[in-house]
């Protein structure tokens, strides 16, 4: 029970976080080390609140296709067909995941691709790391853009996972064929 005490809970909370004055943080330890079981109830309450939410992970769900399509594309006139393939994923109705892959002409690939989220903000997408795992292993990253653009170059044609973590939520692609 929080009674007979004086100091405020916003002070706790600065203390907690590591915000306010030196003076201020080092008050309450002097008051706290006096045994004040109130503020000691207090503080044990916000140091767990504090270390939940700093360790929380987005939550991880999985990327469902909804579009898969191959075509040729043509540079000029005198040019070679290159192969394009643009694929799009979904994940519960969250989050959308366009890539479109090119092909070079050394056989290596260039994934270009968007991340949007269903009612999100584009300081969620901004910054989102994009990751593509082989056999759990990280073989590439890259980071969403202010507006959720990603590209992946060089990459080598296989069997890939590919995970998207934004602020909120991550998205998990399995056995992506390039």
């Amino acid at each position: 029970m929080f009674i007979n005490c004086t100091i405020e809970l916003v002070k706790i909370v600065d203390y907690v976080t590591g915000s306010g004055s030196q003076a201020d943080r080092d008050g309450l330890r002097d008051h706290l080390d006096t045994g004040c079981e109130s503020c000691s109830e207090r503080l044990t309450l916000m140091q767990g609140l504090h270390s939940s939410a700093e360790t929380r992970e987005p939550q991880m769900i999985t990327g469902d296709p909804l579009l898969d399509i191959q075509e040729l594309h043509f540079a000029g006139v005198r040019s070679v067909a290159s192969l394009a393939r643009r694929r799009v994923y979904e994940s519960e109705s969250k989050v959308c995941i366009d890539i479109q892959q090119q092909e070079s002409e050394d056989g290596s690939l260039t994934l270009e691709g968007q991340v949007l989220i269903r009612g999100g903000d584009l300081d969620e997408v901004s910054g989102a790391k994009v990751a593509l795992l082989q056999s759990g292993q990280v073989i590439m990253e890259s980071e969403a853009d202010v507006v959720g653009d990603f590209s992946l170059t060089n990459v080598l044609p296989g069997t890939y996972d590919l995970t998207i973590t934004a602020t909120t939520v991550g998205v998990s692609i399995r056995d992506i064929e390039l």
